[in-house]
């Protein structure tokens, strides 16, 4: 019975550790999410990209139960059978046990001002849309923190600029605004509709807590922002200054 059990507990382990080691191993984790099967061009980049590490897999966990079967005198089909469920299950069992966790550390985050839940949540994540939670959280702790340490931890994107925006505001300092340009250049935030716009925003909102028309001359142009013209934004912010 013990031999038996042993023999089980192999077989399903080795899948397991290949899937958690996948999981931490770049973006891998995102597969668990199995939304790239219902986008064509994912799905083509998937077997274009991925199939040699599929088939590798594939082979890994054979050769294993191979080797499982004869040390315990075991059906080598029967062995390769269980391991190959064990490995499509197994991603299947984790997507819960990952979601658990992540909303765990989102809030043990929030409510013990960690950062560092924070960040393990975005290591949890499973899909864009998690991400941008972690990020949720990431944005809070600047705020509650007025630390632009912690903005600068959130992955690329319109919230993470918006999170020096408010600590600008928040401060009245306006050279904050200037780290957003920044940004824009850097991370190519311009090319999103939010990029620049949120730039702009910074400045006007700066400019008139402060009544100081010079910050309406530091407008941007959106590269590909439709609407987002840095003259309409200078006319715009000066009318709005007493």
């Amino acid at each position: 019975m013990l031999k038996q059990r042993g023999y089980l507990v192999s077989l399903i382990s080795f899948p397991f550790l290949i899937w958690i080691l996948f999981a931490f191993i770049g973006n891998g984790r995102y597969l668990f999410n199995f939304s790239f099967i219902l986008d064509p061009i994912a799905l083509i980049f998937f077997f274009i990209k991925g199939l040699p590490v599929v088939l590798l897999i594939l082979l890994g966990c054979s050769l294993f139960a191979i080797f499982v079967a004869k040390k315990t005198s075991q059906s080598i089909k029967k062995s390769i059978a269980i391991i190959l469920c064990a490995l499509i299950i197994t991603p299947i069992a984790l997507i819960p046990i990952f979601s658990l966790v992540r909303i765990m550390a989102h809030q043990i985050g929030l409510q013990t001002n960690n950062q560092y839940f924070c960040q393990l949540e975005a290591e949890l994540s499973t899909s864009y849309e998690n991400d941008q939670s972690s990020n949720e959280c990431l944005f809070k702790l600047a705020l509650n923190n007025n630390n632009a340490s912690v903005c600068e931890s959130m992955g690329s994107g319109d919230l993470k600029l918006d999170c020096y925006k408010n600590l600008a505001f928040k401060n009245n300092d306006s050279s904050i605004c200037g780290k957003l340009v920044e940004l824009s250049v850097g991370e190519g935030a311009e090319y999103w509709i939010g990029g620049a716009k949120i730039v702009n925003d910074c400045y006007e909102e700066m400019a008139i807590k402060n009544n100081d028309p010079s910050l309406c001359d530091k407008m941007r142009d959106g590269l590909y922002a439709e609407g987002v013209k840095a003259e309409d934004y200078k006319i715009e912010c000066l009318s709005k200054i007493k």
